[in-house]
């Protein structure tokens, strides 16, 4: 269990609150700490970079929300072939806001540059949902889950399940605005 607090400084924010059911010790922070800036290196672009919102098309609607199918943009990452996925936005009616993203995988492909190893990915499936905390703002994670399979050397399969959830949401000010300070036109002084 991880904690975010953006009233903290950048490298403070983040906090590992519980490690496998327990209390983490020093080493366990350390190691968690390693894995985290290693994924946030690993990261690209924001989704929002890399859908084609031009060529966004009506997949279906109901009494609540309309749904839109958008392909990813071609190159959009360096790992994967972006025309084998397409993304699906769901958009509440009244607030004008998105309540779930889903990427979803076109067909079945083989991967390369994985060490010499033949691998076909068969299924990848991500789910982000998100749920109004304050009528205010916009709407915060609830939950993501992510869901795949893939076919190694043609004879062994393997795949799993990840879900993150987030909780117990309380409204801060950030660091970077701790200072309440507001840009104003520019003034020579007169002296």
């Amino acid at each position: 269990m991880e904690r975010f607090d953006p009233s903290k400084p950048e490298e403070e924010q983040w906090t590992l609150q519980l490690y496998k059911g327990r209390i983490p010790d020093d080493s366990d922070r350390r190691a968690w700490k390693k894995r985290k800036a290693r994924e946030l290196r690993r990261r690209e672009r924001p989704l929002g970079e890399i859908i084609d919102f031009e060529r966004a098309a009506l997949f279906s609607e109901t009494s609540e929300s309309w749904i839109y199918r958008v392909p990813i943009k071609p190159g959009a990452s360096r790992r994967l072939p972006s025309e084998k996925f397409f993304v699906l936005l769901q958009i509440h009616k009244e607030r004008t806001e998105i309540t779930r993203v889903s990427v979803r995988t076109e067909e079945r492909f083989r991967l390369s540059g994985l060490s010499g190893l033949a691998m076909r990915l068969d299924r990848a499936e991500f789910d982000a949902e998100f749920q109004v905390i304050d009528p205010q703002y916009a709407a915060q994670p609830k939950t993501i889950t992510a869901d795949g399979a893939v076919r190694i050397a043609w004879l062994f399969r393997a795949g799993g399940r990840a879900e993150v959830a987030w909780s117990n949401f309380e409204r801060v000010k950030p660091y970077r605005d701790r200072y309440d300070v507001k840009v104003g036109d520019v003034k020579a002084l007169d002296f």
